[in-house]
């Protein structure tokens, strides 16, 4: 019975992976959500690559330069943005996320953002992670 339920897992894996397909796409094909937020954000930012992502459950989009990437959910809202090297855009930052990031690192900029359901985890310029509830109450720091 066991092999079967580990077959039956495998087979579902596998169906899903292939179901998963990346494909280029064009600035139009962007949600409008995603294309303002780019627009109000990045306006200087040059030699975009857009992709679409089409999961089995959802449809995702990535945005890619050399110094930047970015990833969008079906609707446009932002899921991830990554700067490299560079602060991200302060206004999209929750101001208790800011504040509380200063506490531990002042003056250290967050290069990177994830956000989901749970929370939001950043990456700060000096290689240190952080973690976040949905509310921005601080609830891990790695280094």
């Amino acid at each position: 019975m066991k092999k079967v339920w580990i077959l039956a897992v495998c087979l579902l894996m596998g169906t899903a992976m292939a179901k998963a397909d990346e494909r280029p796409i064009s600035n139009d094909q962007l949600p409008k959500n995603a294309q303002k937020f780019i627009k109000k954000h990045f306006p200087k930012e040059k030699d975009l690559a857009y992709f679409e992502d089409r999961g089995l459950f959802a449809t995702d989009y990535e945005v890619k330069s050399g110094s930047m990437e970015l990833e969008f959910d079906s609707e446009g809202e932002w899921k991830k943005v990554d700067c490299k090297y560079a602060a991200v855009p302060a206004d999209i930052v929750p101001k208790n996320v800011v504040a509380e990031a200063g506490k531990y690192f002042p003056n250290v900029p967050i290069v990177k953002i994830k956000k989901d359901r749970r929370g939001y985890d950043i990456k700060l310029a000096n290689g240190h992670e952080m973690e976040f509830d949905a509310k921005g109450g601080l609830v891990d720091i790695d280094d």
